[in-house]
């Protein structure tokens, strides 16, 4: 039987991980839902969540509504689960063993869960950037891990020794030196990421509709869709990690060229030290709005023409940070700000001459 592997975020700023693995558990909130052990459907989801938050926006209710979908029926006995504990920077490991239990006494806040048997710990230093990178969305209370991270997670647990991947090129850039037919490919996986992306803001679109008109079932059957594109779009970008791989080696010597980007240092510290001129909280478009004139200079400049790709990028990399502790919330959020530990890092950067 295939198994799956989920990313579960224990509260906001992952402060519950421990209360999850002393618990022997995995939870989520939504507490207003109350017991959902009756619970057959994702119509009936979509009622209860409606009927409970009646004031959030339809894009909140229909993210809650895949949220706990997937955690009452895509979750099974046998799947591997992984949470974060930001405090010893550790990705926990476990196995789960039971299914959806109403335990609010558990862990304060949560009371969906399941149990878990933890199985050990991967310190998230040791992981590749790739794989710390697709293991953060912060903004996403739980989702399926990648067959690229669930590999390398594996590998670390079971204590092997890993090569170094090659770096991956970021959207919208070219090394010098790739062959014509490495680029075609590339622009395809690009190409096909963005059309799938369009599909899936489609149906987010009509689902907001079809919930504000109370057609539950219809919600339900393109909330489900929305997921399998999602996972579709997973597995692409899997598949374009695999292929920047054997095209590096394919082509000897393709070193960073005119427009590829920066390290993931520098998006760090320029946003950080945008944060920091802004006071260190500003509104998510004012900060973005500075850093675009600092990515025309010097972080993106080849790359500023691809600007959603750009825009794409900076959030991710706000995502990162905040998976770290070096800034509040998720880049989603219409405010954004450092914390102390984000100008304790600034601090310690070289300065520009």
């Amino acid at each position: 039987m295939t198994t799956d592997t989920w990313m579960v975020h224990a509260g906001e700023g992952a402060t519950l991980a421990e209360g999850f693995e002393e618990k022997s558990c995995v939870a989520i909130g939504w507490r207003e839902l109350g017991d959902l052990s009756g619970v057959k459907s994702c119509e009936e989801i979509s009622r209860a969540i409606a009927a409970a938050y009646p004031d959030w926006e339809q894009r909140k209710q229909r993210t809650s509504v895949s949220q706990v979908d997937a955690f009452l029926f895509d979750f099974q006995v046998g799947d591997r689960v992984l949470t974060y504990n930001r405090e010893q920077r550790v990705y926990l490991v476990g196995q789960i063993v039971g299914g959806y239990e109403y335990r609010p006494e558990l862990v304060e806040g949560m009371p969906h869960i399941h149990k878990v048997s933890w199985q050990g710990g991967v310190s998230r230093d040791d992981l590749f950037d790739s794989t710390k990178s697709s293991l953060g969305s912060p903004h996403q209370t739980l989702f399926r891990v990648g067959e690229g991270a669930v590999s390398e997670i594996e590998d670390r647990l079971a204590g092997r020794t890993l090569a170094q991947p090659p770096a991956r090129r970021p959207p919208g850039t070219r090394p010098e030196g790739r062959m014509t037919m490495s680029r075609d490919v590339d622009d395809a996986f690009d190409a096909l990421v963005e059309e799938l992306g369009r599909h899936k803001d489609h149906i987010a679109e009509e689902v907001a509709a079809v919930i504000q008109a109370s057609r539950y079932e219809e919600a339900c059957d393109s909330i489900t869709r929305a997921k399998e594109i999602g996972a579709i779009i997973g597995a692409v970008a899997d598949l374009q990690e695999r292929w920047a791989a054997l095209a590096g080696k394919a082509v000897p010597g393709g070193g960073p060229g005119e427009g590829e980007t920066g390290d993931a240092d520098e998006y760090r510290e320029c946003v950080l030290r945008v944060l920091v001129s802004l006071g260190g909280s500003a509104r998510r478009e004012d900060v973005l709005g500075r850093v675009e004139g600092e990515a025309k200079k010097r972080v993106l400049p080849g790359a500023y023409r691809q600007d959603r790709k750009w825009r794409a990028l900076a959030e991710h990399t706000y995502d990162q940070m905040s998976e770290e502790g070096l800034v509040l919330g998720a880049s989603s959020d219409d405010v954004w700000a450092i914390t102390d530990a984000g100008r304790k890092w600034l601090a310690e950067q070289p300065q520009e001459d």
